[in-house]
C-alpha cells in the first residue's frame, strides 16, 4: 500500500504472509508479521481476500494507514507458489487500485437536513477515463432561500475504487428557464448545448477527501426566488482495468438549513 501510487516501493500483502517489496522490486517476507486472520473466498470470477491489521503497527517498514487515498498494489502470476522470498514483482503482472481504508465521518450539524445529488444508474463504459454528467432540478423546498453548511461524498460501496472525483455545478440560467435533464458522458454528442451553462462549482470532492463543513457562522446561499432551478453533477470515473457492467449511483450529499448565516 502507498499514498502516492509508487507500486514498487510499497509494502505488499501476498497470499497469507505479511510481505514487502524492496526498491528493486524483490519481494521479501517481513520480519514482523502484523497481518492476521487471512481468509479468502471466490465469488463468481472474483477472489475476496480479507485480513486484519492495526492502522499503525510500530514497524518502520510498514505503511501507516491514515485518512486519505491509499493505493493498494496487487501482483498476479502463474502458480502454485511455494515461496515468496526472491520473487521480483516487476517481472509479473502488477497494478494498483485507489481506495480509502480509513474514513472519518463528518458530524451532521444541528437543525440541518440533506439531499443527495446522484449519478442515477450511470452505465460506465469499459474505458480508463469517463466523465459523466447529470442535470437535475433542485427540490421544491429551495423555492425559499436556504444555506448549504456541509457536503460530503456519497459513494456506492462497490464502486469506491472507480469514483475518482465529483463536482456539483450551479446552472447559471434564469429561474424561469427550462433545461433538458441530460444524463450521459460529459463530452457526448447528444449533450444539449444549453447545459454548458452549468459551470459554477458549488461542491467538490476528490478521492481521499473527507466531509467539508462551513464555519458555524457561514454557509453557501442555496435557493430563493432568483435562484436557478437546476444543478449538474459531474463524476470522473477511473477504470484502469476496463471493467464492464459498472452501474453507479454515487454523488454528493448536501446538508442545508433555513437558518440565516452571515454570508
Amino acid at each position: 500500500m502507498s499514498s502516492d501510487g509508487s507500486k514498487m516501493k510499497a509494502p505488499l500483502l501476498c497470499t497469507s504472509v505479511d510481505t514487502r517489496v524492496l526498491e528493486n522490486g524483490t519481494l521479501v517476507v517481513d520480519d514482523q508479521q502484523d497481518c492476521e486472520g487471512f481468509q479468502y473466498s471466490r465469488h463468481n470470477n472474483s477472489l475476496l481476500l480479507t485480513f486484519t491489521r492495526k492502522w499503525i503497527t510500530c514497524d518502520p517498514k510498514d505503511y501507516k494507514i491514515e485518512d486519505g487515498t491509499v493505493h493498494v498494489t496487487y501482483v498476479t502470476g502463474p502458480g502454485p507458489l511455494f515461496s515468496l522470498d526472491g520473487i521480483n514483482v516487476k517481472d509479473e503482472n502488477h497494478g494498483f487500485q485507489r481506495t480509502r481504508l480509513l474514513q472519518v465521518n463528518g458530524d451532521e450539524q444541528e437543525d440541518s437536513q440533506y439531499f443527495d445529488v446522484l449519478s442515477n444508474n450511470a452505465v460506465i463504459p469499459p474505458k480508463e477515463t469517463t466523465y459523466w454528467c447529470r442535470v437535475q432540478k433542485i427540490p421544491e423546498v429551495f423555492k425559499d432561500k436556504h444555506h448549504v453548511i456541509q457536503f460530503e461524498a456519497n459513494i456506492q460501496a462497490e464502486n469506491e475504487g472507480v469514483v475518482h472525483h465529483i463536482e456539483v455545478f450551479y446552472c447559471e440560467v434564469a429561474e424561469t428557464a427550462n433545461l433538458p435533464l441530460y444524463s450521459g458522458p460529459c463530452d457526448g454528442t447528444e449533450r444539449p448545448q444549453t447545459t454548458q451553462a452549468c459551470k459554477r462549482v458549488i461542491a467538490a470532492w476528490a478521492m481521499g477527501a473527507g466531509p467539508f463543513s462551513y464555519p458555524k457562522e457561514a454557509g453557501q446561499t442555496f435557493g430563493g426566488s432568483s435562484f436557478s432551478r437546476y444543478i449538474m453533477l459531474e463524476v470522473h470515473y477511473n477504470n484502469p482495468r476496463l471493467k464492464k457492467g459498472i452501474v453507479d449511483n454515487s454523488g454528493i450529499r448536501l446538508y442545508y438549513t433555513k437558518k440565516a448565516s452571515e454570508t
